[in-house]
Formats: structure tokens, C-alpha cells, sequence
């Protein structure tokens, strides 16, 4: 694969397609940070800035990977250089179903766990 990639919201180039997925999901490129926190939702942000509708019950426990998808857990998950693992890491604990949809920018994903209230 060539290293001729360009960014399409800053137009920063040379990058293999591995190179841009991080230029964009690590929070390096500004313009894209931008956009995606001033893209408008369909719906209202919640309160806690999930969507709780779309993560099973059982599963507690959301958080954004550095790639920007979300995910649920039923255990506490713990946090690493690129996302959030199960626990104890030796058990499957994520939500297969549907991702939680979050209303952040991909560049705050290690802030991005959350609890859900208990009703």
C-alpha cells in the first residue's frame, strides 16, 4: 500500500491508510476534532453523553476505544494504550450487540467511561 493518503479535513499527506485512521482517531488532527464535536446529533445529547438505549441491560459499563467505537461491559473494564479492556482481561465481558452511541470526539476516548445510573 502507498503512502499517498491525504487528510480530507486538513489536507496533512503521506499517509499509508493505518497512518490516517491514527492521524484522525489519536486527536492529532485538529480540523477533525473540530468537525466531529460540531457535527449535529439527530437527537439531543444525554445528560452523561450516552445513548443508553443501545446497550443491553447487564452491561454497566461504556467506553470508547481511541478508533471511536463504543462498547459495553458487564465488569468494570480497565484502560490501556489504546482502549478499554474486559476486567480482568481474560473474559469476553463486551456487548456484542449494537455500539453505544457516544457524543464525543474520538480524541477524548480515555475519559470516555461511564456508569450507568442506577435506577
Amino acid at each position: 500500500m502507498s503512502d499517498d493518503l491525504t487528510c480530507p479535513f486538513c489536507s496533512e499527506g503521506d499517509f499509508d491508510a493505518v497512518g490516517l485512521k491514527i492521524h484522525l482517531t489519536a486527536g492529532y488532527c485538529d480540523a477533525y476534532n473540530r468537525v466531529s464535536v460540531d457535527v449535529p446529533k439527530t437527537r439531543p445529547a444525554p445528560a452523561d453523553g450516552i445513548d443508553w438505549s443501545h446497550v443491553p441491560e447487564g452491561f454497566d459499563w461504556v467506553a470508547m476505544d481511541a478508533d471511536g467505537l463504543g462498547y459495553g461491559f458487564n465488569v468494570k473494564p480497565t484502560i490501556n494504550e489504546c482502549g478499554w479492556w474486559e476486567g480482568d482481561g481474560k473474559t469476553d465481558a463486551r456487548c456484542t450487540g449494537e455500539c453505544p452511541d457516544f457524543y464525543l470526539p474520538p480524541s477524548q476516548w480515555r475519559e470516555s467511561l461511564r456508569r450507568r445510573n442506577p435506577a
